[in-house]
C-alpha cells in the first residue's frame, strides 16, 4: 500500500492510502483504530478495491517520532472529524460509506452527525463506545485501560511505567504482523495513545448515534474480549435504521485478517445496495 501525505490547517501531517478503481464507482473509506498504520487496511483493500474506491488513513500525531508540544486537545474527537474531511476534500469526495472499526466506529458516528450530507452508508465494527456506565457494556481490558490510561498520558516516564506492566497476550505474534503493537513500543507513543483515549472517551457515543438516520450495519463478534456484543446493541437500540449482524465465530481482529469471513459478509452487504447517483 502507497502511503501519501496532506496536511491539514493546523499544520498536522496525515498519513493515507487511497485506490481509486473508477469515478463513477463509490467511495468506502476504512476508519481505523487509533494508533494503527494505514498497513494494517491492507486485507480490506485487497478485499474491496476492485468494486470501491477505498481510503484509510492514520490518526495524527500518535505514531510521530519528533518531539511535538501537544495537548490532550489536539486529540479531540472533533479533530478526528475535521481530519476525515481533510482527506475527503483532498480526493474531491462528495459522499462516502464509512466503515469505521474499533474506535473507528466511535470517529464515524462522530462524523456522521456532524456532515450528514457527506455520508451515504454507515458500517460500525466491533465498536468501542466507551458505554462506561452499564456494567455489562465494560470488559475487562476496559476496566484495564480506564485505570492504566490515566496514568500513562501523565508524561513519557510513567508512560514507561505502566508500559513495563502490562500483560503481553498469547497472541503477540499475530498482534505485530496486524500492526497493532506499534502504539505499545515506546513511551512516546504510548503516552500519544494514551492521551488520545482520554480524549475519545469523553464522546457520548450513544447520544450520536441517537442523531444519526441513515442506514447503519453494526456488526460484533462474538468472541471479542476489547469490545463486547453488549455495546454494540445498546447502539443498535439508539439507532434509528440499523441492521445487526453477529459473528459468534470472529473475535476483535477478524476485519484485519485476509479472507476475513466479516469482510466477506460486508462485501456481500454493499453489492445489494444500490449506489447510483453516489460520487
Amino acid at each position: 500500500m502507497r502511503v501519501n501525505k496532506v496536511n491539514t490547517d493546523s499544520g498536522v501531517e496525515l498519513h493515507f492510502s487511497v485506490e481509486k478503481c473508477g469515478i463513477e464507482r463509490p467511495w468506502l473509506v476504512f476508519v481505523l483504530p487509533f494508533g494503527l498504520e494505514v498497513s494494517s487496511a491492507a486485507a480490506f483493500f485487497t478485499a474491496f478495491q476492485g468494486q470501491f474506491n477505498v481510503l484509510t488513513w492514520q490518526c495524527r500525531l500518535i505514531l510521530s517520532d519528533e518531539e511535538l508540544k501537544q495537548g490532550q486537545d489536539s486529540f479531540s474527537i472533533s479533530q478526528h472529524v475535521n481530519d476525515l474531511n481533510v482527506l475527503l476534500n483532498d480526493q474531491g469526495v462528495e459522499r462516502v460509506i464509512l466503515v469505521g472499526y474499533c474506535s473507528g466506529a466511535g470517529v464515524s458516528l462522530a462524523y456522521a452527525a456532524a456532515h450528514k450530507d457527506m455520508i451515504s452508508q454507515l458500517v460500525l465494527i466491533n465498536g468501542d463506545y466507551v458505554i462506561l456506565d452499564e456494567a455489562d457494556c465494560v470488559t475487562q481490558h476496559g476496566k484495564d485501560v480506564d485505570s492504566l490510561f490515566p496514568l500513562a498520558a501523565m508524561d513519557q516516564k510513567k508512560s514507561a511505567f505502566v508500559l513495563d506492566r502490562i500483560n503481553q497476550s498469547d497472541d503477540d505474534g499475530e498482534r505485530a504482523r496486524l500492526g497493532l503493537n506499534k502504539p505499545f513500543s515506546s513511551p512516546l507513543y504510548f503516552q500519544r495513545y494514551a492521551m488520545n483515549y482520554l480524549s475519545y472517551k469523553e464522546a457520548n457515543f450513544k447520544e450520536l448515534a441517537k442523531s444519526i438516520e441513515h442506514p447503519v450495519l453494526v456488526i460484533a463478534s462474538g468472541m471479542d474480549k476489547q469490545a463486547n456484543v453488549t455495546s454494540s446493541k445498546r447502539i443498535v437500540e439508539c439507532l434509528q435504521n440499523a441492521e445487526f449482524y453477529l459473528d459468534a465465530n470472529a473475535d476483535h481482529y477478524e476485519p484485519l485478517r485476509e479472507g476475513s469471513h466479516i469482510l466477506a459478509y460486508l462485501y456481500d452487504y454493499l453489492s445489494r445496495i444500490n449506489y447510483d447517483g453516489i460520487g
